[in-house]
């Protein structure tokens, strides 16, 4: 990948997941309230806790296939794998939006922000799909 190319990818990032990032963190510092609440009875907080647990799972099978497209010879993770995490964040940033009510609000001014990490999922999948929809290969030790 060109230089030109990874910058851009960069800054898709930068603009796409900037705000998601975000939201991210702070989710990061009430997950020990929503334990607590958990505790004491409030079972909602769980599904807010899984929703968090999916968005790291998710930024972090993306960060790996991002380096991935840009390093394509790097075994940091196998393929299959980012897969399944990639999958986990999506599953987390479409309960997001349910939760949210962004859905019914599609076409109001900050809505997008919502779908926007979407968009750049599916737009960075497709630039690694070579890498996305490959299965796992062990390899075999000889002794």
């Amino acid at each position: 990948m060109k230089p030109i190319s990874k910058l851009l990818l960069l800054l898709e990032l930068m603009i796409c997941y900037g705000p998601s990032l975000c939201y991210l963190i702070i989710g990061i510092a009430f997950v020990p309230f929503w334990i607590l609440s958990a505790l004491s009875g409030e079972f909602q907080a769980i599904t807010m806790v899984m929703m968090v647990v999916g968005g790291v799972v998710g930024f972090f099978a993306l960060l790996a296939l991002v380096y991935k497209i840009c390093h394509p010879k790097s075994n940091m993770i196998c393929d299959g794998k980012i897969r399944l995490l990639s999958l986990m964040g999506m599953i987390s940033s479409i309960a997001i939006l349910y939760q949210a009510d962004a859905i019914e609000k599609l076409f109001e001014v900050g809505a997008f922000l919502y779908l926007l990490p979407i968009a750049a999922s599916l737009h960075i999948i497709y630039l690694g799909r070579n890498y996305y929809f490959a299965s796992c290969q062990r390899s075999e030790r000889s002794d």
